[in-house]
């Protein structure tokens, strides 16, 4: 069984679309967090299609880190999705 020590728990993840960021996205994924997944590459959004498909809570937001704007913009897209 797996043990889903992060159940109910948000995890932003930047970089999530590919790389790094995506294997951290599936591990807190399995851990039983829901995600923000932010990426600036369209990839994103296969990849949060892949994770509703398997049943993971996922929202998905087109972010840019440098920019500060759109990092809030970013923060507050996932407050409004899981409070």
């Amino acid at each position: 069984m797996v043990k889903r020590e992060l159940e109910g728990q948000v995890a932003l993840v930047t970089g999530a679309a590919y790389g790094l960021g995506r294997a951290i996205s599936e591990a807190l994924a399995e851990a039983g967090a829901r995600l923000v997944l932010t990426d600036i590459d369209d990839r994103l959004a296969d990849v949060e299609i892949a994770f509703r498909e398997r049943g993971h809570e996922s929202c998905a937001y087109k972010l840019d880190v440098r920019d500060r704007a759109n990092f809030r913009a970013g923060v507050a897209c996932a407050t409004d999705t899981f409070g």
